[in-house]
C-alpha cells in the first residue's frame, strides 16, 4: 500500500508542476487570519465545486472544503471533552504527535510533530509564530484554552507559510469571530497536587467593532506520588515529587475595527505572559535529585494588522509584531557553577513586519506575494565569548504563492526566500500539492515540500554549546491522502516521508563540553488514520485517531544508523466518546503511547514501557439566580497508571479536578 500511495503522489506532484509551471503558489493562512476574522469565513484552502456537495452536520468539514494537506480540526466536542484548559491538552487528539513532559503540574511542556523533535513544529495565534528565538521552542503548558476559539493542526512541512521551523507541522489558534452578543465567563478550578486556577473573559460589540479581554491564572503548590528505587537493589518505596511552587498568569486583550462597508478593518491584539515554575531534576537510581530550581519568564507580545477587503482583488493586508521577554533561570544547588549556584537571565527582542498583495493574474488563477522583514536580538551572560553580550540577527523573506482550479481539480504551489545577517547564510523553501474530488465523499490528495528551520540563539552563541557558523536544517516531505465525509462522519488516511538533512546535534567536545553542529541526518516516515462521528439523533460524538511511525537516525557512519529516535513511539492511539442529554454531558477518553527508548542505541535498559491513559468527566448545566452555570468533575488517570513521557521524570497517576463556570 505504501508503494502504491507513494506512485500516486509522484504521478499528482508531476501533473500539478506540469499545470503550474510558471506560477507558485502559497495561500497564506498566516496572513489572512486577521481578515477571515472580521469577515467571519474559514481560512482552510477549500474546494469550491458544484451542488454534488452536500452540507455536513455536526461541524464536520464537507469534502469540498477539505485542504490539500494532512489536518487535525478540533471542534467544540472535542474541546469540551478535554480533561485540562490549557493548549498541551490538545496534543493527545493529534496523529503522530508527542507530549513532551518535564515533570509534571506546571514543568516544561512542548510538542514534537511526526518525531522531528520540539524545534521543528510552530504554534501561531492569529498568524503570528509564538516560537522563541532564543531556544526555537514554545512552552504550550503556559497557553490556556480560551472559549470559542478554534484550532486547527496542519501537519507536514509549511516553511513556505510560516518560515522557519514549520518542519513537522503548524499549530493554527484562530482567534474568536466577531460577535454582537455581549457576554462574560468566569471559570474556577481547584484539583490534586495543589492545582488551582481562575478564568475571565469579557466580550462586546456591534457591526463595525468588537472587543475581547481574557485572563487567566494558573498555579501548582503540591507534590505527587511516585515509585522510588534506591541504590543497593533496595526494596521499591513510594515517595513525593515536590517541584518548586509553579503560577501562571496569561492576560489578553483584542480589539477589531471596520469601516460599515467591511472595505477597511483593522485589529490588534496584546498578550502578556508571566511563569514562575519549578525545575525539578531526573529521578535517578540511588538519588532524589533537589526540586529547588526556578525558572521565569515575563513576555509581552503585540501585533497590528490591517486588511483592505476589496470585494475584488487585488487586496491588501499588512501586519506588525513586537515581542519582549525576559528569562531567568536560578539553581542555588548547582554548585558547579560557584557558591550561590547558577543565576542567568536572558533579554530577548523580536520585531517583524510583513505585507502581502492578494491579485488574480489570468482566470481562476489567484496569486500572493509577500515581503517580511525583522530584526531580533539576545542578551544575557552565559554566552560565547565571541558571541558578545548581544547577538542579533536581522533577516527578509520574499514569497510568491499561485491557486489554480478547474471544476473538480486543484493544484496549489508556492516558493519563499529567506535572507539571513551574519554567517547563518540563506534559505530557500518550496511546495507543491494536487487534489481531486473522486465522488460526492471521496478526496484524494498529495504534497511535496521542500522545508528548512534556521538555527537558534541556544545553538549559535550559548556557552559551552553554540557554534556561531550553524546552517539551516533543510527537509523533503512528500505525503499522500484519502479523505472520506458523508452526513457528519469523516475519516482521513495520510501516509508521508520526511528526509531531514543538516540536522543540528549535541556532540560532547570534552567532560565538560558538548558543541552543536550540522552532523544529522533524519528519516521520518508513516501513517496516520483519524476517525470523528456525529450522530446527531443520539447527541453521540465519537473520534478516534491512530497513527504507526518509523523515525530513525540516518547520519552518514553513525553507530545508531536505522535506530529509532528517543521518544519516538512507533504505536500511537487515542479515543474519545462523548454524549449530550439537555442539561447533562458525560465522556470518556483513552490514550495509549507504545513503546519507547530514551537513548539513541535502543539497548533494553534504555526501554520505556507503553502505557494506557484513562479518563472521564462529567458535568451539569443549570441556571443559577438567573446565570447559566456548569459544573464538572474531570477524573484523570482513572486506572493508576505509573509512567513517563521522559526518562526519569515521573508523571501523576490517579487525580481529581472540579470546576465551576458561569455565563453572565
Amino acid at each position: 500500500m505504501y508503494r502504491f500511495f507513494l506512485i500516486i503522489n509522484s504521478i499528482i506532484s508531476t501533473v500539478s508542476l506540469y499545470c503550474m509551471v510558471a506560477y507558485v503558489h502559497l495561500y497564506a493562512q498566516t496572513s489572512q487570519e486577521s481578515s477571515s476574522f472580521l469577515k467571519n469565513k474559514d481560512t482552510l484552502q477549500t474546494f469550491k465545486t458544484k451542488s454534488i456537495i452536500k452540507n455536513a452536520n455536526g461541524g464536520i468539514d464537507t469534502i469540498n472544503r477539505v485542504p490539500l494537506f494532512s489536518y487535525v480540526k478540533l471542534h467544540s466536542q472535542d474541546i469540551q471533552s478535554l480533561s485540562s484548559r490549557r493548549l498541551d491538552a490538545i496534543v493527545s487528539l493529534i496523529p503522530s504527535a508527542d507530549l513532551r513532559d518535564y515533570g509534571g503540574p506546571g514543568s516544561l511542556k512542548l510538542i514534537s510533530n511526526r518525531g522531528l523533535g520540539p524545534q521543528r513544529s510552530v504554534i501561531l495565534i492569529d498568524g503570528i509564530a509564538l516560537t522563541s528565538p532564543q531556544n526555537g521552542m514554545f512552552d504550550i503548558g503556559t497557553l490556556p484554552i480560551i472559549d470559542n476559539q478554534e484550532y486547527i493542526v496542519q501537519k507536514g512541512g509549511f516553511s513556505t507559510i510560516a518560515g522557519s521551523g514549520a518542519i513537522g507541522g503548524l499549530i493554527n489558534i484562530h482567534l474568536p469571530f466577531r460577535n454582537i452578543d455581549n457576554h462574560a465567563l468566569l471559570h474556577s478550578s481547584i484539583g490534586s497536587f495543589g492545582e488551582r486556577s481562575l478564568q475571565g473573559s469579557y466580550q462586546w460589540g456591534n457591526s463595525t467593532s468588537h472587543y475581547f479581554f481574557h485572563s487567566d491564572y494558573l498555579s501548582y503548590d503540591g507534590s505527587f506520588p511516585f515509585q522510588f528505587q534506591p541504590a543497593g537493589f533496595k526494596e521499591t518505596i513510594e515517595m513525593n515529587r515536590q517541584n518548586a511552587q509553579s503560577t501562571s498568569l496569561h492576560v489578553f486583550a483584542r480589539a477589531a475595527l471596520s469601516d460599515t462597508l467591511d472595505k477597511h478593518s483593522f485589529s490588534a491584539f496584546t498578550i502578556f505572559r508571566q511563569t514562575k515554575r519549578g525545575v525539578p531534576g531526573a529521578v535517578l537510581s540511588g538519588k532524589v535529585e533537589d526540586a529547588q530550581a526556578v525558572f521565569s519568564e515575563n513576555e509581552s507580545l503585540t501585533a497590528f494588522h490591517y486588511t483592505l477587503n476589496r470585494t475584488s482583488l487585488p487586496r491588501l493586508h499588512s501586519s506588525c509584531t513586537i515581542k519582549k521577554g525576559i528569562m531567568t533561570f536560578n539553581d542555588p544547588f548547582a554548585k558547579y557553577a560557584g557558591k550561590s549556584g547558577v543565576q542567568s537571565t536572558f533579554l530577548n527582542t523580536e520585531y517583524i513586519s510583513t505585507t502581502s498583495l492578494e491579485y488574480e493574474i489570468v482566470n481562476e488563477i489567484l496569486m500572493q506575494s509577500s515581503f517580511q522583514c525583522g530584526y531580533t536580538s539576545l542578551s544575557g551572560e552565559m554566552l560565547q565569548p565571541d558571541a558578545g553580550n548581544n547577538p542579533s540577527r536581522r533577516f527578509a523573506a520574499f514569497s510568491t504563492t499561485a491557486s489554480y482550479q478547474y471544476e473538480l481539480f486543484k493544484c496549489e504551489s508556492g516558493i519563499r526566500a529567506d535572507f539571513f545577517s551574519g554567517d547563518i547564510g540563506n534559505a530557500s523553501s518550496a511546495f507543491v500539492s494536487a487534489g481531486y474530488i473522486l465522488s460526492e465523499n471521496f478526496l484524494i490528495k498529495s504534497k511535496i515540500s521542500k522545508d528548512f528551520r534556521a538555527p537558534s540563539f541556544n545553538e549559535l552563541y550559548y556557552l559551552n554549546y553554540g557554534t556561531s557558523q550553524l546552517k539551516p536544517e533543510h527537509s523533503i516531505n512528500i505525503e499522500a491522502g484519502l479523505a472520506y465525509r458523508s452526513l457528519g462522519r469523516s475519516v482521513d488516511l495520510d501516509i508521508y516521508s520526511i528526509d531531514l538533512n543538516n540536522q543540528i546535534f549535541a556532540i560532547p567536545i570534552s567532560p565538560l563540553q558538548w558543541s552543536a553542529r550540522n552532523i544529522g541526518q533524519t528519516h521520518s516516515s508513516g501513517l496516520e488514520c483519524t476517525f470523528q462521528d456525529n450522530i446527531s439523533i443520539s447527541n453521540l460524538h465519537v473520534r478516534a485517531a491512530y497513527s504507526y511511525r518509523k523515525v530513525v537516525d540516518n547520519s552518514v557512519d553513525s553507530f545508531t544508523k536505522g535506530k529509532q529516535l528517543p521518544y519516538t513511539p512507533k504505536h500511537q492511539a487515542s479515543s474519545s466518546i462523548s454524549y449530550h442529554f439537555p442539561s447533562y454531558f458525560f465522556g470518556l477518553s483513552i490514550n495509549y503511547t507504545g513503546t519507547r527508548y530514551s537513548l539513541p542505541d535502543n539497548n533494553r535498559d534504555s526501554e520505556l514501557s507503553d502505557f494506557f491513559l484513562l479518563s472521564v468527566f462529567a458535568e451539569k448545566q443549570t441556571m443559577l439566580f438567573d446565570i447559566t452555570t456548569i459544573v464538572r468533575l474531570d477524573i484523570r488517570n482513572v486506572l493508576n497508571t505509573r509512567y513517563e513521557m521522559i526518562d526519569n521524570y515521573p508523571l501523576p497517576g490517579f487525580s481529581l479536578l472540579g470546576s465551576i463556570s458561569m455565563r453572565i
